[in-house]
């Protein structure tokens, strides 16, 4: 599998913007990008996933994510 995220949290009464004025670079958003695999073992899915944070200029590798579990 092959994914992009993108997400931001705001509180009543504080700025939130998502790009940097004028450029395309994340602000107050936060976003990664990556690929896995994921396979079955004893009925319930296993998920390894390679992950690399970025503000879509420059992307740093984040690591190794592992987790059991159905997806929503």
């Amino acid at each position: 599998m092959f994914f992009f995220d993108l997400g931001g949290l705001w509180f009543h009464d504080q700025e939130f913007r998502v790009f940097e004025r004028g450029s395309l670079r994340l602000q107050d958003a936060l976003s990664s990008f990556g690929y896995g695999i994921e396979f079955f073992l004893f009925g319930y899915p296993l998920h390894v996933e390679w992950v690399w944070r970025t503000d879509l200029r420059d992307k740093e590798y984040s690591g190794v994510n592992f987790w059991i579990g159905f997806d929503f």
